[in-house]
């Protein structure tokens, strides 16, 4: 949930469509929203038994507006963006005024999503290499250019969450075919809820459609560019919302954090250090180094004694 506003009727996340995307609902997460609204982000854990995991942000509870309120929202960006266009009609900039307010937690999640994978990254390399090297060792690299690395990286990451949450921030622009097909259905299941409510009623009403379309005739100009525009951005919203989360995954996290993670330290990696590096990362440790010396100066004394004593020794006989 990354959206500032529910409808009530509609899913913001996904519309049931035909288009063949199925599992495009987000689960409830009823579990997770405390009695002060706040919604907590899921993150995998960490450890590596792979049970569980950890709620690493939180999140206001999207608030619920119904049709009437979703039309009045709609209508304040409409008075604000009026231009020119003629009356029934809208401004094409109020979709992104009203997408913009849709969608301001984006860059939240976003970031605190990759600093979690960051941090699940860091751990990984760190726990494999204290598994693998010596403890002495592995304090040596941890304070070298592996640790470097890893911000490096985390470093690459937020620079390309930024240009994503840049081109967020530009005015909407799709080539995707299922915006215009989500809202010719959008305007179909609003008709026929109209109309299924008109013969439930079976009454006299004061309202008419054409035989044409079964539209109903808003007099209300402004209702009708409302509607409109509240239908735009309902499909608008997921075909944004599916380009978003495929991008931050896979430009951000993979590009980014997890692909040639094992490069941090590897062959062609050590390679390239100059031999003080070396040396420093594959000595021994100071305390061996002095006790290692110490005792190759005993073992001279020990020689050296033992020389005079067999010299003494061959004199005397």
């Amino acid at each position: 949930y990354g959206h500032k506003y529910t409808f009530e009727g509609h899913s913001v996340s996904g519309l049931d469509s035909d288009d063949g995307d199925e599992g495009s609902e987000v689960p409830a997460l009823d579990t997770l929203i405390s009695a002060e609204g706040e919604i907590s982000a899921f993150t995998p854990n960490s450890d590596a038994s792979g049970g569980g995991g950890t709620l690493s942000t939180s999140l206001r509870r999207p608030t619920v507006l119904g049709r009437r309120e979703a039309l009045d929202w709609v209508e304040q960006n409409l008075v604000q963006t009026r231009g020119h266009e003629l009356a029934g009609n809208f401004n094409p900039l109020l979709i992104g005024e009203l997408f913009w307010e849709q969608s301001e937690n984006w860059e939240d999640i976003a970031q605190k999503h990759a600093e979690d994978i960051s941090k699940l990254c860091t751990n990984f390399v760190n726990g494999l290499l204290q598994e693998l090297c010596p403890q002495d060792v592995y304090a040596r690299l941890s304070s070298s250019d592996i640790n470097d690395a890893l911000k490096q990286k985390l470093k690459h990451s937020q620079a390309e969450l930024k240009n994503i949450i840049a081109d967020r921030k530009l005015y909407p622009m799709t080539y995707n075919h299922y915006y215009t097909m989500a809202i010719q259905k959008l305007r179909s299941q609003r008709i026929e809820k109209k109309l299924a409510e008109c013969v439930a009623q079976v009454t006299y009403q004061t309202s008419y459609y054409t035989f044409a379309n079964n539209e109903k005739i808003a007099l209300n100009m402004d209702d009708h560019s409302c509607s409109d525009a509240l239908d735009c951005l309902y499909a608008y919203y997921k075909v944004a919302l599916k380009t978003f989360t495929d991008n931050v995954p896979m430009q951000v996290m993979e590009r980014h954090l997890v692909n040639n993670l094992e490069e941090i330290f590897s062959p062609l990696t050590v390679s390239r250090w100059s031999n003080e590096e070396i040396l420093r990362l594959a000595s021994e440790p100071a305390g061996v180094m002095r006790q290692r010396q110490f005792l190759e100066g005993r073992k001279k004394m020990l020689e050296n004694g033992s020389d005079v004593f067999n010299g003494v020794l061959r004199a005397s006989g």
